[in-house]
């Protein structure tokens, strides 16, 4: 039979025959593909129609994701973003030590709690930049390649300077300048990214399908979307360029009065010697009362820190709710490649906490055997806990495009992702606070700990519970309508269940809720040791996440959210 077929000696019967089986094959297959739902229109992505028109030039113009009137397909995979991502575990890991012990290497402080916002905003939002850009335009050039080489070293410029808060303050270290300076190269060269569509606006590629006048109408949109993040990075390369400059000033003016006589005389520079407790000070003495005004150098550049993370949440706000965007006068963001990049961001969070508690073990052998017990009855809830966080923080949040708040409503899109941001700092602050109860399993317990491990995971919780009420709702109540839908907010979330049956439970289901955040902020002020906070912390992680999945069933299907 082999041989006949290889020869070419078939009969012309035998021939149709398996002709007309294949034609009926294919034409049962076509049926029953066609009965299937599809889920995006076939149509390759841009990406993958950029790779076809870069392949061989150095350089490309990006290519747009997507357009308002167009049905959004799902992005190719890149890599990049991967490697990108690498970068900010290193980032989380080493912020945590930041957070973890103040100055002179005690607990946390106040001052360790506000360093640590300071960097997180600035790495958060530069990680945010980056999104929004490649979730409106795509580049797969070699060229845009190299520059986001370029982009990648800057952030990890940054992160080799992110240290413990004694060396941190050390000004003559240079890690306040070069941090600012990282920021301040990487605010420029997102905005040169920008700057190159307001550029090529009118020879952008665009997706298969768009007729002439819609890129043309995309082309205006880019260059609006191109002009409004000059104001954001202009002045946030200014506030950067102002901590350069006073970080800098302070390196040099410690270096000179490192090992001289503290005399009044110092006082009126930024910087005084290094043994000085008012050190980095800045003020001038009034003749009449004795008056003196001073400034920390370290404090003024975390302050501008500060501010140039306050300027883009304000900015953000202002974006969101501003005509270009309600009337759709800018490029849409490809939601699809932005949820997914927000659930990546979490799990870096998440994976922060898991490597720094396996890390913990690395000398669990020199422990004593009387101690080793203790040390794994502490390191278990420990690890149980970050899996309730990650269950919790997958299993319940939308991924779906359609019931999105930022689909569905600007300001709740806004909120949303301001309370993101501050569910994604908790939940590595928690992280943080794991890792210390696990390291210090045998020692005296401290207070700034307990509250830095349960009211963290308290603010952790209350913002995802709030941002689950943002999103869009449906239910199946028979007075309102079967299929009736209901936008974000607070009061329209308890028509999501299906019965009055069902929403008489609300109540009790936020008083649980309720309950098991007011049982964390309350086992803070107790002074428990190290092991009952974590198991209690456990429960509470536990407790949380059964309550969700009650509202799960409880709730009409067409709610129940998850990926």
């Amino acid at each position: 039979m082999i041989g006949r077929w290889l020869s070419g000696d078939r009969s012309s019967s035998a021939d149709s025959s398996k002709e007309n089986q294949r034609t009926a094959s294919r034409t049962k297959s076509s049926d029953s593909s066609s009965r299937k739902p599809k889920l995006a229109p076939l149509i390759p992505s841009t990406s993958f129609y950029l790779k076809a028109k870069a392949k061989h030039k150095f350089y490309e113009v990006p290519a747009t994701r997507c357009d308002w009137d167009m049905e959004q397909v799902e992005v190719d995979k890149d890599w990049f973003f991967l490697f990108f991502d690498l970068i900010f575990v290193a980032a989380t890991y080493k912020l945590g030590g930041v957070l973890a012990h103040s100055r002179d290497g005690g607990p946390t402080n106040r001052e360790s709690i506000v360093t640590f916002i300071a960097l997180f905003l600035l790495f958060v939002e530069s990680w945010m930049a980056l999104t929004d850009y490649s979730g409106r335009f795509v580049t797969v050039d070699n060229a845009h390649r190299l520059a986001d080489i370029v982009h990648a070293s800057l952030l990890a410029l940054a992160v080799s300077h992110v240290h413990d808060l004694n060396t941190l303050q050390d000004a003559r270290n240079g890690h306040l300048f070069w941090i600012s300076f990282a920021f301040v190269c990487d605010k420029l060269l997102i905005m040169a990214r920008f700057t190159e569509i307001w550029a090529q606006s009118h020879h952008l590629l665009h997706p298969p399908g768009l007729s002439k006048e819609k890129e043309e109408n995309q082309a205006l949109r880019a260059r609006s979307t191109a002009k409004r993040v000059y104001l954001q990075y202009i002045t946030q390369s200014l506030i950067l360029t102002a901590g350069c400059v006073a970080s800098y000033t302070a390196s040099l003016q410690q270096t000179e009065a490192h090992g001289k006589p503290n005399t009044d005389d110092y006082h009126r520079y930024l910087a005084t010697s290094y043994s000085d407790t008012s050190y980095y000070s800045s003020g001038e003495s009034d003749a009449d009362d004795q008056l003196r005004i001073t400034v920390s150098a370290p404090f003024l550049v975390t302050a501008l820190w500060l501010a140039s993370g306050g300027f883009y949440l304000v900015y953000l706000i202002i974006v969101f709710m501003g005509k270009l965007t309600a009337h759709k006068g800018s490029v849409p963001l490809h939601m699809q490649f932005f949820l997914h990049r927000h659930g990546e961001w979490l799990m870096l969070m998440l994976g922060e906490c898991i490597l720094s508690l396996l890390l913990v073990t690395e000398h669990v052998s020199d422990v004593e055997r009387s101690n080793r017990i203790r040390f794994y009855m502490t390191f278990m809830p420990a690890l149980l806990t970050a899996n309730c966080l990650q269950f919790s923080g997958y299993a319940y949040e939308v991924w779906s495009t359609d019931d999105h708040v930022m689909h569905q409503s600007l300001g709740g899109g806004a909120i949303w992702i301001i309370l993101r941001i501050i569910y994604y700092g908790s939940t590595l602050a928690t992280g943080v606070g794991l890792r210390v109860s696990l390291k210090n399993y045998n020692k005296t317990p401290e207070q700034p700990y307990a509250w830095l491990l349960f009211g963290s995971q308290a603010l952790q919780y209350t913002c995802y519970m709030f941002t689950l009420m943002l999103h869009a709702r449906r239910h199946i109540d028979p007075k309102l309508g079967l299929t009736a839908r209901t936008t974000g907010g607070i009061i329209k979330y308890f028509t999501k269940f299906p019965t009055a049956a069902h929403r008489k439970f609300l109540p009790w289901l936020w008083f649980g809720k309720l309950s098991t955040v007011a049982i964390s902020l309350f086992t803070a002020t107790r002074g428990l040791d190290y092991i009952w906070n974590v198991w209690i912390i456990f429960g509470v992680a536990i407790a949380q996440s059964s309550l969700q999945a009650l509202e799960g069933l409880l709730s009409a299907p067409e709610s129940r959210h998850g990926h």
